[in-house]
């Protein structure tokens, strides 16, 4: 089972990858500069719970589909 942080953290990346979205672009729709949103990213600084609702609005998701384990549903 994967670390929570690590499953939020890959679906993000999914989500911007979805969009063809980079970390600078993300960060403009959310009102951040891009090495806020690398320092979420990379795990270097902890992703709120704040944060995960404002990835959510700025991608058009919901805070579910972010905290979701995808891989483990399939496997």
């Amino acid at each position: 089972m994967r670390r929570s942080t690590d499953v939020i953290r890959s679906n993000l990346w999914a989500e911007m990858a979805r969009r063809g979205w980079s970390q600078q672009d993300l960060g403009e729709r959310m009102g951040r500069l891009q090495p806020w949103v690398s320092r979420r990213m990379s795990g270097r600084v902890g992703i709120t719970t704040d944060d995960l609702q404002r990835f959510a609005e700025a991608l058009g998701v919901t805070v579910e589909r972010l905290v979701k384990d995808h891989d483990a549903a399939v496997a």
